[in-house]
């Protein structure tokens, strides 16, 4: 079973949400289907998509004048929205196409988990609410569901357990389902077997008496990684200056290949590696212990 993004729900929720997904994914005949056929996945949860509206402050007045029922508002810029009177799905346009298809998926869960469905009136979703460890559960669960439903649930894993353990082939994969990299790179970690995690910062910025430094946005362990170093508690900032992982991100160029760094884990004596991709929006940094590559190779 994939555990992706098992950690940020309750079991109970987590196995709901997994059967809800497939149930979905079998009644669109979307399994096996790539790019993810988001789609019939609407159709199927009975679910459509206005493409014409622009969620600008003007479409939101008007939505929130004609409504009757509670609201649940977004905590920042409305990136999606979810009107469960007529079921309709309202989308961003001016983001990526690959993040509009997370997007409607995020918003079917709204419509389609059976204890959310008749919850709200309108809903309003903002990019902080898309990510599954944000604070509301509620938000969370269709965050999970979006991601098990575009990755077919065990899927995903199971491609990748097939190619090369490096960055470049959540790349490949996020174009096999239509997803962008930085969903592929999450589910490519969070359901490794392998000790491994990813690390996402922002672009490197220049701090005068600190020099160049990437300051960290997320961390997502496997869950072996977990289970072998424990809660790691990784610095908010990296200096190169006086980091030695830091010193391998890539800085003026988009890829460091595959390099040994020292233990980035407190008191810990075994290498690592590391190799990292700069998005131009982001930096990923996939770190795993050398007892990892030696497996690796062994397999090969």
């Amino acid at each position: 079973m994939s555990t992706g993004d098992a950690l940020s729900v309750a079991v109970g929720d987590y196995q709901a949400i997994r059967k809800s997904a497939d149930r979905l994914l079998r009644e669109a005949g979307a399994l096996g289907r790539f790019p993810t056929p988001v789609e019939d996945i609407l159709k199927a949860a009975r679910l459509s998509v206005e493409r014409e509206a622009s969620l600008d402050s003007g479409f939101l007045k008007r939505m929130y004048g004609k409504a009757k029922g509670e609201i649940k508002r977004a905590i920042d810029k409305v990136v999606g929205l979810f009107d469960s009177r007529d079921r309709m799905v309202y989308l961003d346009l001016t983001v990526t196409r690959e993040k509009q298809r997370f997007v409607s998926l995020h918003e079917t869960g709204h419509g389609y988990l059976p204890w959310q469905k008749d919850l709200y009136a309108i809903l309003e979703d903002g990019e902080k609410n898309l990510d599954p460890e944000i604070e509301q559960e509620f938000e969370r669960q269709a965050s999970v569901f979006a991601s098990e439903v575009l990755f077919q649930l065990d899927q995903f894993q199971r491609d990748a357990s097939g190619l090369p353990f490096e960055l470049k082939t959540p790349m490949a994969l996020a174009k096999r389902y239509g997803s962008s990299n930085y969903a592929a790179f999450r589910r490519f970690t969070g359901t490794s077997p392998r000790a491994c995690a990813l690390l996402v910062f922002e672009q490197p910025a220049y701090v005068v008496g600190k020099g160049w430094g990437f300051r960290l946005r997320r961390y997502i362990p496997s869950t072996s990684f977990r289970k072998f170093f424990g809660e790691v508690c990784w610095p908010t900032e990296f200096y190169i200056e006086d980091n030695p992982l830091a010193k391998a991100l890539p800085l003026g160029r988009r890829f460091t290949k595959r390099c040994r760094i020292d233990s980035p884990v407190s008191g810990g004596s075994e290498r690592f590696y590391l190799e990292a991709f700069d998005s131009t929006y982001n930096v990923f940094a996939l770190v795993f212990p050398e007892s990892e590559l030696k497996a690796i190779k062994a397999a090969s």
